[in-house]
């Protein structure tokens, strides 16, 4: 029962329709996850906080920070997660030279023969990086320059890319 301002108390409204489709797509979701996590339990053992923890990032449409020492299944847990939910993965190693183009793609500039075979046709070609990967592991960003690391934050905080003077 429900105790309205004035004293008196009612029964609670019935459920609208829109909670038995909230509720299908819960049941949805989790029978996913579980068969997700059955297939990268055939890979990956002893990292069910992990997995866990990566697969709650890909329903909330956040981020996770992975920390471990090497050789913990971090990247192996990162593709098989892909693999298993049939999305693509990129990896991206974190070096002191990498630059911002290496991470997010460049503007490449291409040369075709015209129609006629008689001249050259040049355009420039947008050639996506690892950043539009469905998962995208970044292994150390602490050792890229500032400004590859503010590329890759940009993508991360405003989810696009800004190639050139495309957005």
């Amino acid at each position: 029962m429900v105790r309205r301002s004035d004293g008196s108390e009612q029964a609670p409204a019935e459920a609208p329709q829109a909670d038995a489709q909230l509720e299908a797509d819960v049941q949805k979701t989790a029978e996913l996850l579980s068969r997700v996590k059955a297939e990268v339990a055939k890979v990956i053992v002893g990292q069910e906080e992990m997995v866990d923890s990566i697969l709650i990032a890909l329903i909330a449409r956040e981020h996770v920070s992975l920390e471990g020492l090497p050789g913990v299944a971090k990247t192996a847990t990162v593709s098989t997660i892909a693999d298993a939910l049939g999305a693509n993965f990129s990896r991206i190693q974190g070096t002191p030279d990498k630059e911002p183009s290496d991470i997010l793609g460049a503007e490449i500039l291409q040369e075709q023969p015209s129609e006629d075979g008689q001249s050259v046709v040049r355009k420039l070609v947008h050639e996506k990086g690892p950043v539009f990967a469905n998962l995208l592991l970044v292994d150390e960003i602490n050792r890229m320059q500032t400004k590859t690391q503010s590329a890759l934050l940009e993508v991360m905080q405003e989810r696009q890319v800004t190639i050139g003077k495309v957005t």
